[in-house]
């Protein structure tokens, strides 16, 4: 009987285990986006990236921009196929 409680019981403990991880570090991120500068740093290491593909992006050729697109695509969970 106690083999099927644990058997029945690991999938309960596990998805248990996931939201204290999920709420952990929701919290320290809330925690971290409070910081004025953190939120700063954080902001513009994302404008600089978006700035770095969109430079990749217009000095490529017309084919390898192509390719590019078709791999950010294929990459994205939500392009559409």
């Amino acid at each position: 009987m106690n083999i099927l409680k644990a058997w029945f019981e690991a999938p309960f403990r596990l998805i248990l285990l996931v939201m204290g991880i999920y709420k952990a570090n929701t919290a320290r991120i809330a925690r971290l986006m409070g910081h004025v500068q953190a939120r700063q740093v954080f902001n513009a290491a994302i404008l600089v990236t978006v700035g770095l593909w969109l430079v990749i992006f217009v000095f490529l050729g017309e084919e390898r921009r192509s390719d590019l697109s078709r791999a950010v695509q294929e990459w994205l969970p939500f392009s559409g196929e």
